[in-house]
């Protein structure tokens, strides 16, 4: 989970703890990532930053090419 507890309204941590308890009981781990900085933008980049690291590292184990996912891309033709 990545978190951003200053700014996160009680519901959403209830709502994440419950996720993790849930994932806990088929037997997976959950791994709780709190954001590092000291604005809300600082912390919410480093959070961004992080979930594309891990994205490309995930998808360069598995063999997969990050770049070629279909919806993205056609997003990229829409915008640019």
């Amino acid at each position: 989970f990545l978190e951003d507890r200053e700014d996160q309204h009680p519901p959403a941590v209830r709502r994440m703890e419950l996720t993790a308890e849930l994932i806990a009981g088929t037997g997976a781990t959950t791994h709780w990532i709190s954001a590092p900085g000291e604005t809300r933008t600082q912390r919410m980049l480093s959070l961004v930053l992080l979930a594309d690291f891990v994205s490309v590292y995930t998808a360069a184990l598995s063999g997969v090419d990050p770049s070629e996912i279909a919806i993205i891309s056609r997003l990229n033709q829409l915008v640019g």
